[in-house]
């Protein structure tokens, strides 16, 4: 895991943690006190003896902080999506693989911090928590991101993926015009300093991704073959435009290949937005969820009696 991925990891991590742990009860006593005749209560929330109704305080989050609310149910999805997966596909992860990803974690939160800088004190500002405490969780959910990582992979895998250039623009007319030069036989390549978004690979091209894009983009997929070009096209919901032409058809696998080898390929090619997009709109439809809030509602009073 490299620097600025650490740094986002840590940041996204540190809202889930600090959210779920306020959800979780200390001890089976304290479950027992802190309720009241409404709901559950927040534990270690109270003012004399009344505590914080949970929904109060969940619609409160939602409101004050809607992006990152949004953003911590759709990683608990994700999540659950990923061992739902893990479950059909037979994938369980070694725990040595999960102890490399919290020791670059650590090597690069050390890094971030400078000189001097220790991971006791970042998380006694951060958590109010010793690091011995808080480890564990991020231990959880690094291993939790690394199994999404491993069986969206290999669902790809299974099911089919294409490689393609992408040229990527705010202007369909200008997507218009690349589409015409691919099809009059214009190297894409000499066209990737035009787009918004070059590939990552070496060449300016995007990895193998799953045949199930959304919208018109996953129903070109299905029947691509090399040297098709694909567009102009908006995925659904985006404003800007795409171009593609494919470089390579890769069938469905009639096996998964080892672990390792997964492993390997997420770190030679990391999962990259559009592929990570096409993966949760998948997940949604095959176990048939919805990450859509319902409309923000709490009660009046915040507070109520602990009985």
């Amino acid at each position: 895991m490299n620097l600025v991925a650490a740094s986002r990891f840590a940041i996204s991590a540190a809202c889930a943690v600090l959210l779920l742990s306020a959800c979780q009860s200390s001890t089976p006593s304290n479950r027992v006190l802190l309720q009241s005749t409404r709901g559950v209560l927040l534990d270690g929330v109270r003012v004399q003896d009344s505590g914080l109704d949970m929904s109060a305080f969940v619609a409160e989050m939602q409101f004050v902080y809607p992006q990152q609310s949004a953003e911590v149910v759709r990683s608990m999805m994700r999540s659950e999506f990923a061992h739902h997966e893990a479950k059909r596909l037979g994938i369980r992860l070694p725990q040595e693989a999960i102890d490399r990803t919290i020791a670059d974690l650590e090597d690069s939160l050390l890094q971030s911090l400078g000189a001097g800088g220790d991971l006791e004190s970042w998380s006694q500002q951060q958590h109010q928590q010793a690091w011995a405490k808080m480890r564990p969780l991020y231990r959880r959910h690094l291993a939790d991101n690394l199994l999404y990582q491993v069986v969206l992979r290999a669902d790809a895998i299974h099911t089919g993926r294409t490689r393609l250039w992408w040229l990527v623009s705010r202007s369909e007319e200008q997507a218009e015009a690349w589409a015409r030069s691919l099809r009059s036989g214009r190297n894409p390549a000499s066209m990737l300093t035009e787009s918004l978004i070059p590939g990552p690979e070496a060449d300016g091209s995007y990895p193998a991704i799953a045949n199930y894009l959304p919208g018109q983009a996953g129903e070109l997929l299905a029947d691509a073959v090399v040297g098709q070009v694909l567009g102009p096209l908006q995925l659904p919901g985006d404003f800007t435009w795409m171009t593609g032409r494919v470089i390579e058809v890769l069938p469905a696998a009639a096996a998964l290949p080892p672990l390792a080898v997964l492993l390997e390929d997420i770190r030679e090619h990391p999962v990259g937005p559009l592929e990570a997009r096409a993966w949760f709109e998948e997940m949604s439809r095959r176990y048939t969820a919805s990450a859509t809030f319902v409309p923000i509602s709490a009660p009046l009073e915040a507070f109520v009696p602990i009985r």
